[in-house]
């Protein structure tokens, strides 16, 4: 049976579409709407998850966009609640009394949001292949993971500072989700490594066709001072100790038949954009991401600077793209939040 597999593997990805692109097609099929359960674990690689630390969520996708309303349990030390709407290009963020909308180079969504496809780094899959790879084009291999045939992409961009590389086994068993991700990351000014490594254990299928993880692992770690001049390749890199392990599983799992909108009751007087807000006042409000554009017009764009400084630096676009990327990708992220939500 597996080498049957692997025999038609190789015959659907010869010439055919890449894996990203069957995996792109699998994002567009989905119709579902979850909800999960998000902890870390203590300590650390234990496999007994800290109280403090559990988040529970909704997440729904329609294959456009996606909506993720999370929170950390109830009676724990700093209660939080979270609402955002997504579509890999603009942010619909829920505030107490009004909807902010944000678009282009730089959005993405808060550092600590978790869902069956955000696993801690810049932004969703597969959005951040998009997002921090643009215009990288990919090795491709055969592999296998847990005995499964696999077809593994890998992404580098390096910059002035250091690179970023990744590595993701998509498996066509589960519509060509990512069975692994590893991600590697080095700073040649501190001679830092972080690293982040994703695990999708179980996925389901939607009615729709496409499927969704409803359970997986990260890990996060990281090395200090190694030499400037290291190896460009993730190969030679040491694991390193684990600073953080973390899981998610889905608790529910439903077909959806609507488009994901904000849900959180209450009154709304603006949605604000770019370039102003808009006055309204909505008691629930149902928004979809296409109604805020449509409800801003010409707001959902900021205006254009009046004037421009001639004599101002430029900034190095490959290391304002490798920080950029760097923000939302290392491990020290999931330090910084389970410190805050420790606090």
């Amino acid at each position: 049976m597996a080498l049957a597999t692997a025999m038609i593997l190789g015959v659907l990805t010869a010439g055919g579409p890449t894996p990203l692109e069957r995996s792109r097609a699998n994002y567009e099929a989905i119709r579902a709407a979850v909800q999960f359960r998000f902890a870390y674990d203590r300590p650390t690689g234990s496999g007994v998850e800290d109280p403090a630390t559990v988040v529970l969520g909704t997440w729904s996708c329609d294959g456009r966009a996606e909506h993720l309303l999370w929170c950390l349990k109830a009676g724990t030390p700093k209660p939080l609640a979270d609402e955002v709407l997504w579509n890999g290009a603009t942010l619909v963020t829920r505030r107490p009394r009004s909807l902010e909308v944000a678009e282009g180079d730089g959005v993405a969504p808060p550092r600590d949001a978790r869902s069956p496809l955000w696993w801690g780094m810049a932004t969703s899959f597969p959005h951040m292949i998009d997002s921090t790879f643009e215009g990288v084009a990919p090795s491709l291999q055969p592999g296998a993971r847990g005995g499964r045939p696999v077809q593994v992409e890998s992404y580098c961009k390096t910059g002035e500072g250091g690179w970023t590389r990744v590595e993701i086994a998509y498996d066509p068993s589960i519509g060509w989700l990512p069975r692994t991700v590893r991600m590697v990351e080095f700073d040649r000014g501190t001679g830092a490594v972080a690293g982040l490594s994703v695990e999708i254990r179980q996925a389901w299928r939607c009615a729709s066709g496409g499927y969704v993880p409803t359970e997986w692992t990260c890990e996060t770690w990281e090395i200090d001072g190694l030499a400037v001049g290291y190896e460009e390749s993730p190969q030679g890199v040491p694991t390193g100790d684990r600073r953080t392990t973390a899981h998610l599983r889905a608790t529910e799992v439903h077909d959806l038949s609507t488009a994901p909108a904000i849900i959180t009751a209450g009154a709304v007087d603006t949605i604000e954009g770019p370039g102003g807000a808009v006055a309204l006042a909505l008691d629930i409000p149902p928004v979809t991401i296409d109604e805020a554009r449509r409800i801003l017009g010409p707001k959902v764009i900021a205006p254009s600077p009046s004037t421009v400084a001639t004599d101002a630096p430029k900034p190095d676009a490959p290391a304002v793209l490798l920080a950029l990327a760097t923000t939302g990708l290392i491990a020290r992220v999931a330090v910084r939040t389970v410190t805050r939500w420790l606090q």
